[in-house]
């Protein structure tokens, strides 16, 4: 199964790590992780899945420079994604089977590059970890991305529900 972790790239210490035991737990399932190899929840679920030997497919778009760069050269492979981030975003979730999303952040500007996977809610299985679930409290940050997944559908779980899932 192909599975996509995405997330705030400037998730809590807490989620990082969250997101590194996950990657390594779709790894040593036997599952693919879908990957878009951004700082924060991105780039831990990455790290864990490489540390556990798994299988990566990491999308990159066109425009991807400096941090992006730190994907090439490692053992996953890499696949060209459209020209910008949105595009890329919108095709690792149509490539993946099951979505898990930890810690979304609506920023007061509009912007959550990781929002735009809402739009898979009702195709696919959508799991957003509730960040209560480990000890996270919400912000006002976290209470609109959370508040994005909720009404497109998406199921607001707890991070065990998450690992039974997988």
């Amino acid at each position: 199964m192909r599975v996509l972790i995405a997330g705030s790239r400037d998730a809590s210490p807490k989620s990082l790590m969250i997101a590194k035991w996950l990657g390594s737990l779709v790894a040593k399932r036997g599952h693919t992780l879908i990957n878009g190899c951004a700082r924060g929840v991105d780039w831990h679920a990455l790290q864990g899945a490489i540390g556990s030997g798994g299988i990566i497919e990491a999308y990159l778009p066109s425009q991807a420079t400096g941090w992006f760069n730190k994907c090439l050269g490692l053992p996953i492979r890499i696949i060209p994604a459209g020209r910008n981030f949105v595009g890329r975003t919108i095709r690792m979730g149509e490539i993946a089977e099951l979505i898990i999303i930890i810690e979304p952040r609506l920023r007061s500007n509009g912007v959550c590059g990781t929002c735009h996977l809402a739009r898979f809610a009702n195709a696919k299985p959508v799991y957003v970890i509730n960040p209560r679930s480990y000890g996270i409290g919400l912000d006002e940050e976290l209470e609109r991305g959370l508040g994005v997944f909720e009404r497109a559908g998406a199921r607001i779980v707890g991070i065990n529900d998450v690992v039974r899932i997988l």
